[in-house]
């Protein structure tokens, strides 16, 4: 996957996202906590969910 924006707010780009499931993330709610992704407006959760899943089976884990 290219490296894009996903959340504005915290600055979090898919690479920001990638490394953290490398490092051992799972879930949407995994990275609320690590990176703080869609916590404050709430806008890129659903494009989030979908960066992940996708991420996911790019690593080998989805």
């Amino acid at each position: 996957m290219k490296n894009r924006l996903v959340c504005e707010c915290f600055n979090i780009w898919t690479d920001d996202i990638k490394r953290e499931l490398e490092n051992g993330a799972e879930t949407f709610e995994d990275l609320e906590k690590s990176i703080r992704l869609g916590v404050m407006c709430s806008a890129c959760i659903a494009d989030s969910k979908r960066v992940i899943e996708e991420l996911k089976k790019e690593i080998g884990r989805g």
